[in-house]
C-alpha cells in the first residue's frame, strides 16, 4: 500500500512538471520566421555584417518582419530607430 502511494505521488509530480514545462514553452516567443532558421546566413541591418543565425541570435520584429542582428549592440541601435535601418534592407 505504501509503495503504491509513493509511485502515484512520483507519477503525479512528473506529470505536473511536464505540464509546467510545456506551458512555459508555449509562452516563448517565436525567434525565427518561416524565411529564416538556424544555420541560414543573414545580414545585420545595422552593421551590414554577414553571419549565420543560431538559437542565440538576437532579433527584433518591426512592421511585421523579423530583423536579425550580429550582436546585441546592433539590436539596441535598431530598436532606437527601426525605420532608419529597415529602409536599408
Amino acid at each position: 500500500m505504501k509503495r503504491t502511494f509513493v509511485i502515484v505521488v512520483i507519477a503525479a509530480a512528473l506529470i505536473a512538471m511536464a505540464a509546467f514545462a510545456f506551458a512555459e514553452d508555449a509562452k516563448a516567443p517565436v525567434s525565427f520566421d518561416k524565411a529564416q532558421a538556424p544555420g541560414v546566413k543573414a545580414t545585420c541591418p545595422v552593421m551590414g555584417a554577414e553571419f549565420t543565425i543560431d538559437a542565440k541570435t538576437t532579433f527584433s520584429q518591426y512592421d511585421g518582419k523579423y530583423y536579425y542582428f550580429c550582436c546585441s549592440g546592433c539590436k539596441a541601435s535598431f530598436d532606437k530607430d527601426p525605420a532608419k535601418y529597415a529602409a536599408k534592407k
